[in-house]
């Protein structure tokens, strides 16, 4: 990857989602090399055993809400899927 054009210029890592704490991660893996990171929407604390505790319902409550915003009837077949899918995890 090394290019004469290139020396010299800033990196920065950047993604959303999971993409997102990718950067964050790769930033604070190599601050050397990558010298900032955008993280949009990232789950910085979304793993079991991370400190401090992710609380995962936080997640569902906010799209459970805008969800609701726009249609009541969206929102609580939102939290019926919703509670299929923790049935089955």
């Amino acid at each position: 990857l090394a290019s004469p054009t290139l020396s010299g210029c800033a990196v920065i890592a950047f993604g959303g989602s999971y993409g997102g704490k990718l950067a964050a991660w790769i930033r604070m893996k190599y601050p050397t090399s990558v010298q900032g990171a955008i993280a949009a929407s990232a789950p910085l604390l979304a793993f079991r055993n991370e400190e401090p505790e992710w609380d995962s319902g936080s997640y569902y409550r906010v799209v459970t809400r805008t969800a609701a915003h726009y249609s009541p009837s969206c929102a609580s077949s939102l939290r019926r899927a919703l509670e299929l899918v923790a049935a089955l995890a």
